[in-house]
Formats: C-alpha cells, sequence, structure tokens
C-alpha cells in the first residue's frame, strides 16, 4: 500500500509534464508567446514543472524494490534458475495486451479521430507507429529507432523490461544464503553502474535539463542518448533493489528508533528531495552555462532522488511515517492504481490529439495549462478506466490461469524445502541482530 501513491502521483506528474512539454512545442503557440514560455520557463514559479522528469526515477526504484522483494518471497536462487521462465513471461505478458491495443489505435483509429491545421504533426507519430510498432512491443525501440518512438512514453517501457531481463544475475545472488554475499552483490554492482554512467555524462557533456532555455537545440541529444539510455536509469533501479531487501529481511520484525534519529532522517531525505528540485533553477536561466554542473547534476541527482525516497518508503512501511504513512494508505488510492497502467500508455497520444486539432493561436498561461491538464486527466482516467476493465484485468487473469500450475509446482517444491529454509532464515535474522 505504501508505494501505490507514489506510484500515482508519479503518473499524474508525468501527465503533467507531457501537457507542459507539448503546449511549449506546439507550432500554434505565436513567436511572442514562446519567447513568454522561455521567460516563464526561468522563473521559481516554473520549478515544480521542470523538475518533473525526476519523477520518472520513482518508477525505477519502485520496480527495483519489488522485483526483489517479491522474488525473494517466491523463490531461492536456485528456484528462480528452474523457474526463470515463469519469471521473464509473468512481467512481459501483463503488460502486452494494454500495450499492442494503444500501438494499434494509435496506428489506425486514432489517425480519424479529428482533423486540424497541425494533424500532419500527429499524422507523423501515426506513421512512426506503422513503421515501428514491432520495436515498442519488444521493448527495444530506446535503441533502434530512439528518435522515432512509435508512442513517446513507453521509452520507460524498454528500460525497465530491459533491467528487469538483466536482474537475475544480480538476484542469483541476493537470494543465496548469505546475507553478506547478497549486500557485496549489491554495492559493487550499483557502485560499478554510478561510476559507468559518472564516466559516460562527463565523456558526451549533456545538458542537466530536457527543455533547457540555452539548450534547446540539444534536446534530441539528451533524450536519445542520456534520458532514454539504460545506463543512466540502471543505479536508481539497483537502489530500489536494495531498498526491496532490506525490507524483505526485515519483514516482520520491529524496528526501534529513537524519536530524534527519525526526525534528523526525515529532515535529511525531504532537504535532499527539495535541494534536487530548486537545483535545476540555476541550470533554466537564459544566460547560463556550466557544462560541469550539469555533468555533475546528471550524474548524482538521480541516485541522490532514490536514496531520499528509499526513507520515507522504508521509514512508511516500518511505522515511522506518522501522518504520511496515513495518507499512503489511505483505502481512496486503489481504484487510481489500478488504472495508472493505462493512465501512462494514453495519456500522450490524447495530449497530441488535442493540440493537433487546435484551430487558434494560443497564448501561454500557466493557469490554462493547469485547466487543459485537469481534463485531460479526467479524460484519461475514464478511458483508462474501460480499458483496465476490458482489457488489462481480463487477459492478467487468464495469465494467472496459464501459469498457475508451474507456480503451484514451484510451491510444492518449495514446501519440500521449507524446513531447511526456516533454519537458514532464523539463522540468517540472528546473524542480522
Amino acid at each position: 500500500m505504501t508505494v501505490t501513491p507514489v506510484d500515482i502521483s508519479n503518473c499524474v506528474g508525468v501527465v503533467l509534464m507531457g501537457r507542459l512539454y507539448q503546449d511549449v512545442t506546439t507550432a500554434a503557440l505565436p513567436q511572442l508567446a514562446k519567447h513568454q514560455v522561455g521567460l516563464w520557463m526561468s522563473s521559481l514559479e516554473a520549478i515544480w514543472i521542470m523538475a518533473a522528469p525526476i519523477c520518472v526515477d520513482t518508477f525505477f526504484l519502485l520496480s527495483g524494490l519489488l522485483i526483489v522483494y517479491v522474488t525473494a518471497a517466491k523463490y531461492n536462487y536456485m528456484q528462480l534458475l528452474k523457474n526463470l521462465h515463469l519469471f521473464y513471461l509473468n512481467r512481459l505478458l501483463r503488460m502486452f495486451p494494454l500495450l499492442a491495443l494503444t500501438v494499434l489505435l494509435e496506428a489506425t483509429l486514432f489517425n480519424h479521430v479529428a482533423d486540424g491545421p497541425f494533424w500532419n504533426k500527429y499524422a507523423e507519430n501515426i506513421h512512426k507507429c506503422k513503421t515501428y510498432w514491432w520495436s515498442t512491443l519488444l521493448y527495444i525501440q530506446n535503441y533502434v529507432n530512439p528518435e522515432n518512438l512509435c508512442l513517446t512514453a513507453t521509452w520507460y517501457l524498454a528500460i525497465d523490461v530491459q533491467l528487469h531481463i538483466l536482474s537475475p544475475l544480480l538476484l542469483f545472488w541476493v537470494l543465496g544464503r548469505q546475507r553478506k554475499v547478497a549486500w557485496a552483490a549489491l554495492t559493487c554492482v550499483w557502485l560499478a553502474s554510478l561510476t559507468a554512467a559518472t564516466i559516460y555524462n562527463f565523456i558526451k557533456e549533456f545538458p542537466s535539463s530536457p527543455l533547457m532555455p540555452s539548450r534547446l537545440l540539444e534536446n534530441v541529444y539528451y533524450m536519445t542518448y542520456y534520458y532514454m539510455n539504460t545506463l543512466t536509469r540502471a543505479n536508481v533501479f539497483i537502489i530500489g533493489m536494495m531498498l526491496g531487501y532490506l525490507l524483505y529481511i526485515w519483514k516482520g520484525h520491529q524496528l526501534k528508533i529513537s524519536k530524534v534519529l527519525n526526525m534528523f532522517l526525515w529532515i535529511i531525505s525531504l532537504s535532499i528531495c527539495a535541494l534536487i528540485i530548486y537545483c535545476i533553477h540555476p541550470t533554466l536561466q537564459i544566460d547560463y552555462e556550466n557544462q560541469i554542473l550539469d555533468s555533475i547534476i546528471n550524474s548524482f541527482m538521480r541516485p541522490l532522488w532514490a536514496l531520499a525516497l528509499s526513507w520515507i518508503i522504508f521509514a512508511c512501511v516500518k511505522g515511522y511515517g506518522g501522518p504520511i504513512n496515513w495518507l499512503f494508505c489511505w483505502s481512496l488510492w486503489k481504484l487510481p492504481a489500478r488504472i495508472s497502467f493505462s493512465l501512462y500508455l494514453l495519456h500522450m497520444p490524447f495530449i497530441e490529439i488535442i493540440n493537433a486539432t487546435t484551430i487558434f493561436p494560443l497564448y501561454f498561461d500557466d493557469r490554462a495549462i493547469i485547466f487543459k491538464y485537469m481534463g485531460i486527466l479526467f479524460l484519461t482516467m475514464m478511458v483508462g478506466f474501460i480499458a483496465t476493465v476490458l482489457i488489462e484485468q481480463p487477459f492478467n487473469n487468464l495469465i494467472k490461469l496459464v501459469l498457475e500450475p508451474a507456480a503451484r509446482k514451484s510451491a510444492k517444491s518449495q514446501e519440500v524445502l521449507k524446513p531447511a529454509n526456516t533454519a537458514a532464515g532464523h539463522n540468517r535474522r540472528t546473524d542480522g541482530q
């Protein structure tokens, strides 16, 4: 329950960032309005929107967390190897039906729902889907055709699946019986990933934001080689795996920390989050030029964000979240959590369709963007609910029925090994204490 509102809030942030990006780049903006957009982007008022791309890293953190926490509860390292096909199929098949439907709609039906003076721009997206649909369904579009994505937002799915495919190389050590080996493997791989990404960032000299006013011409370069790159995202995913392992070994055990330490860690975590959000403000100034700072931000901003959120999640799970924990456990989050995947897939096509049907010049206003955003969010949630009920949930139930016999067989073999595993688990807890 703790991760549910975090997931939802990030979906909302991604939709809002998509709305802003489309309004900033739309051809319907007169030249004067585009100048006003540039001034607004450089102001403190815009910082909460311009910092929205960091929200995406929360998804990678949660993905790494769940992959360890869920897998550790099902398998040991040998069982993982024997059930590797189930490990992959369960992930890939659950996402495939709704993703395939969205690709099909983008390539066919969405081309006929409306028309307008800027429809040719949206028609380019339709052509991309007709040409590169296969790379989207194979989750390789961030490398095969990064400048011609069928569904713009699905670059995240490609990286997430790629990290999921590679994760057993690390899970094999994490699911072993020795806790020291697990932590050593996680730490070494994380440090190697962070080092490689840092070297890569300093060599390539990327801007530190996709919408930097002083480096707007480098947007495609930034998105292609940094933003949609598995290497630059892997360290956050591994931090999530560390958090998932920590939550797993502390499952069922009470954590006792003092109020002073709890308050100190909360202040540190929230301060890091605020620093990361506001640190990009200097980089958004029109006269900004500091490549070293850009490379530092690209290398360490996302790992720091993940570490700060890790404490927030861990504290809430162990009962040290206070009112934040109450908010995260609110039952109202259940419904939007169920449709969050549909919301993620459908929001960008709706934004692009609405912008492509514009029949009058737009004049940029942040309040108008929020107003449009609320309408798009509501529309996407309604369609997402229908897609979830008719497509995603029935296929998920069908997949469970197909994979259930293999899961039962694995459970029986695990039951045979239960006495040995229980003893090993007792020894691990004893070592940890």
